[in-house]
């Protein structure tokens, strides 16, 4: 691996780049594979995300089959930040998240970027009872259903969103009617706690699905339910707000920033909240409806193309800086 960072490395010296951007500050690429370069080329990294940083008792797991294989954020800052004096620009994914960095790692704030990811276009309304149809036919789905959207996290907190859709359903039998659709990879573990308690077959657990097939869940959905413990961005929020679908998100780190006032926001540790706040947009029609509304227009205003103009902007103010 060493081997093959230091022939990039020259790879790189021989090109006379004057800008190198990683694109992921990681293990999976190290910035200390490029800390012998040239102080010549300026270094741009992208971090995502540092969900250690804002949760230090618990784990982020690597690979929802992974159990094991987790995140040392000590060795990742060992080896993420520890040049972070060679870098001359950080490119992050929200306001929160730079606060994040600047505070923990005792960077400037000017030394960071905001740039937000897009929305692939592929997420938009489609047609509710072809959505519907196309699940039932492909999954099995025919009753009205919740959405949750994640791969297995200790932070997505998918055992509080079975909990509060527990007390949902206590709260009367029209609630029965409903299932809740947990979309992504979950261990046994998940399956069984849902089982014990008593859900049976009304939490659905698709696993891994199409990604041609989301934009028929988020259509097809009553509402999306996405109380993270942490999130650095939240992509699926912006994607259930693309197509149409009402969403109910948390109140902590930038999950307010992705979904400002288009979105039901609850503190995610609070079981009751969770479920009072399904328990208001699935009896409130009129809600649903100003939800659906705000979060199309919301996420009218991400997109990948200007993401690129944005990372274009930075390239140029790091070679303009050069040149002074």
């Amino acid at each position: 691996m060493l081997m093959g960072h230091c022939q990039l490395g020259r790879k790189i010296i021989d090109a006379e780049l004057d800008v190198l951007h990683i694109p992921h500050c990681g293990r999976s690429a190290p910035p200390i594979a490029f800390s012998y370069l040239s102080k010549r080329i300026k270094l741009v990294v992208t971090n995502h995300g540092m969900a250690h940083l804002a949760l230090p008792a618990n784990r982020v797991y690597t690979h929802p089959l992974s159990p094991t294989r987790f995140i040392d954020y000590k060795e990742f800052l060992k080896w993420g930040f520890v040049f972070k004096d060679r870098v001359h620009l950080i490119v992050t994914v929200s306001k929160s998240e730079k606060q994040l960095i600047s505070r923990s790692l005792s960077i400037t704030p000017d030394k960071i970027r905001v740039i937000y990811h897009g929305i692939d276009e592929e997420f938009r309304p489609l047609d509710r009872e072809d959505a519907r149809e196309e699940l039932s036919r492909k999954y099995g789905i025919s009753s009205p259903f919740i959405l949750h959207v994640s791969s297995y996290q200790l932070k997505k907190n998918v055992h509080r969103v079975i909990a509060a859709f527990k007390k949902l359903r206590e709260c009367g039998d029209e609630f029965k009617r409903y299932k809740l659709v947990i979309v992504g990879n979950h261990p046994r573990e998940v399956r069984e706690f849902a089982r014990d308690l008593g859900l049976g077959d009304a939490v659905v657990f698709t696993g891994f699905v199409d990604k041609e097939d989301l934009p028929k869940f988020y259509s097809a959905a009553f509402l999306f339910i996405f109380p993270s413990l942490h999130e650095s961005y939240g992509l699926p929020i912006l994607e259930a707000m693309a197509c149409g679908c009402p969403v109910i998100t948390s109140n902590v780190f930038a999950m307010p920033e992705m979904a400002e006032d288009a979105a039901i926001l609850v503190n995610p540790y609070n079981i009751n909240e969770i479920a009072d706040a399904m328990h208001e947009v699935l009896t409130n029609s009129s809600l649903r409806e100003e939800l659906r509304k705000k979060g199309i227009e919301r996420a009218k205003k991400f997109s990948w193309r200007r993401t690129a103009e944005e990372y274009l902007k930075v390239y140029k103010e790091v070679v303009e800086e050069r040149n002074t």
